[in-house]
């Protein structure tokens, strides 16, 4: 009876042994409890006269263009991502007026337009995104800014900013990747 026994409580660590709960089913490992991604939108209008994203019409597409080990860091304080090489490269290439979203876990925590800076229509009512690259004597990496309108905030428009939501900030604290 004890070798059955002994026997059992082998099979059941084996089994238990091959589950990694810090993996996901593309195998990125995650030093907090969830995934932090960007994701263009596959489907998406923008609210009538105005720069702003509809949610009730967003659809994020099948897998994101930044995954969770693309994000390097965050600035809570001047509100910039670092990303990977390969994952600037990808960004880089989106059009102007591109819809996205911040997603925690496949939820989205905010939405944002891509506007590049050499665009010259304005977005007043919506967070943006901008890219710089790595320039030497001023930025050490390639940062993904995220502002309040594009070219900037517009008196009298008021912008929720959901940039540095709690959740949020709390994932990316817990995975050690805030600056």
């Amino acid at each position: 009876m004890p070798s059955k026994l002994a026997a059992l409580a082998l099979l059941l660590t084996l089994t238990f042994a091959g589950c990694d709960k810090d993996n996901d089913e593309h195998g990125d490992a995650r030093a907090g409890k969830g995934k932090v991604a960007f994701y263009e939108l596959e489907s998406a209008t923008l609210l009538a006269g105005k720069c702003q994203v509809d949610p009730d019409n967003a659809k994020l597409s099948s897998s994101p263009i930044v995954g969770n080990n693309d994000i390097i860091s965050y600035s809570v304080e001047d509100r910039y991502w670092e990303v990977s090489d390969a994952a600037w490269q990808r960004l880089s290439k989106l059009k102007d007026n591109q819809p996205m979203a911040i997603t925690l876990n496949n939820n989205v925590v905010y939405y944002f337009v891509n506007k590049p800076n050499y665009s010259s229509s304005s977005c007043d009512q919506s967070i943006t995104m901008q890219l710089w690259p790595k320039t030497p004597g001023f930025y050490t990496e390639n940062r993904v800014v995220m502002s309040l309108g594009y070219p900037g905030t517009l008196a009298g428009v008021t912008i929720t900013d959901r940039r540095n939501t709690p959740t949020l900030i709390h994932e990316l604290n817990a995975q050690k990747k805030l600056q």
